[in-house]
């Protein structure tokens, strides 16, 4: 059985001079699964902005044995070639769109090599921050989470069976996370080379209402954003994400940590990846 010992893998990178964002990234295979078929991204794209920009995503793979993780790998060398190839006068939402669109045909390409591979698919959360604000854009049912001095602002709304379950009031969040179909994904990228069931959310929109998903998310100092697998997500509540939000505000390393921790002692039963970025100024 894997322990909290077992971390696989972990990175931590800060830009800027002073530094305006502090990011840790951490995965974990979890106390259940025999492979990580997560996969994260989290790099800086020097010639953006005037300082660089910070990419992150969060990809876990679908599809048995050696697809998942495959479509997962594709995903993110995927979006990230695909963005610092971004031509400067393509706005940056539709150059994330354009990314994740070639992430799908990638995956979609690769399966129709192979058929033991015919199922292989990817979620996908990614971010693209720069001083101010990033651009995020997702997949399926992993997530993305917006902080504000330890008040949950925003969180993206999954691509899933049980969320239209919730949302017509069928089933309770607590329920959610045990439901027998809280796997069932209504988008992915890949995900059955006959069955094209892409969908990619927010959409743009240069009004930021609380109506819609906001497509930019404005950030403070001090601001966090978690982008996260749904082996974090299924095991551990929003209120209680806030929880260790408030405590370890300041430290992305050890709020990933306490992440990770949180959710195997919670049954572990999945893969879990987390990224954390933490705002030092805006």
């Amino acid at each position: 059985m894997a322990g909290f010992e077992d971390i696989e893998t972990s990175k931590r990178i800060q830009l800027g001079e002073p530094i305006w964002i502090d990011a840790f990234a951490r995965s974990h295979r979890g106390r259940v699964r025999e492979e990580n078929q997560d996969r994260f991204l989290l790099e800086v794209v020097p010639n953006w902005g005037d300082g660089g920009a910070l990419v992150a995503m969060v990809a876990d793979g679908m599809g048995g044995h050696q697809g998942g993780s495959q479509a997962a790998s594709i995903a993110v060398q995927t979006v990230f070639e695909s963005l610092t190839q971004r031509p400067p006068e393509v706005r940056l939402y539709e150059q994330l769109e354009n990314s994740f669109v070639d992430a799908d045909e990638a995956i979609r390409k690769r399966a129709l090599s192979d058929t033991s591979l015919t199922t292989m698919g990817t979620t996908g959360v990614a971010s693209v921050c720069f001083p101010g604000e990033c651009v995020h854009l997702y997949t399926g049912d992993s997530r993305l989470y917006h902080f504000r001095e330890g008040e949950l602002l925003y969180q993206t709304r999954d691509h899933s069976v049980v969320r239209y379950l919730q949302e017509e009031g069928l089933l309770t969040a607590e329920e959610a996370r045990t439901h027998p179909m809280r796997s069932r994904l209504t988008s992915s990228l890949g995900g059955g080379v006959q069955e094209k069931r892409l969908v990619l959310e927010p959409r743009w929109s240069d009004e930021q209402d609380s109506h819609n998903q906001p497509s930019i998310l404005a950030l403070a100092a001090g601001d966090i954003v978690l982008l996260c697998s749904d082996g974090l997500c299924g095991e551990v509540s929003a209120e209680l994400l806030q929880e260790w939000v408030k405590e370890y505000s300041g430290d992305p390393e050890k709020l990933t940590e306490v992440c990770v921790k949180g959710a195997l002692e919670a049954g572990g039963r999945d893969n879990i990846t987390v990224i954390a970025l933490v705002s030092k100024k805006p």
